[in-house]
């Protein structure tokens, strides 16, 4: 087991959601076993798992969820923050923005920049962001379906 971090936005407002609901999806992927602290401060914490809800000021914008382990995730597998996305989507409906992944690469263009991978309502998408430097307005875009690897998704 080593170190491993995870993050990604979550279009339902988090104010929603508690702690322990989070801790709740957690707790399916890992097993009971683990302790989960949703303090956010893992250095002050000896906890098994460590996450965060980093808040922002428009309630409109996504949310930013992060989850950190020196104990290990590896029950979430090669992609913990789709498996925890897909997770998120089934028991709440919430919209996630993950990390993108090389499996996702097949046929994209390589000059695309600010890539990520989109569950939206349930289809995960290669996406793309753009953020204009003078009016700091996102342009979102769904690039095209794209299947997760075999296992990701809990059945």
């Amino acid at each position: 087991m080593g170190y491993q971090h995870f993050a990604l936005a979550v279009s339902l407002p988090l104010t929603a959601l508690t702690a322990e609901q989070f801790a709740a999806v957690l707790e399916r992927l890992v097993g009971g076993g683990r302790r989960i602290d949703f303090r956010g401060a893992s250095s002050e914490s000896d906890a098994d798992i460590v996450a965060a809800v980093v808040a922002v000021d428009d309630p409109s914008m996504p949310r930013l969820f992060e989850c950190w382990s020196y104990a290990g995730l590896e029950e979430l597998g090669p992609y913990p923050d789709l498996r925890f996305a897909v997770e998120l989507w089934r028991g709440y409906g919430a919209d996630s923005h993950c990390d993108f992944h090389p499996f996702a690469a097949d046929g994209l263009d390589s000059r695309l920049r600010h890539r990520f991978l989109a569950c939206e309502r349930g289809q995960w998408w290669v996406a793309t962001v753009d953020v204009p430097s003078l009016s700091g307005r996102e342009d979102f875009r769904l690039v095209r379906p794209v299947e997760l690897p075999a296992g990701t998704a809990a059945a």
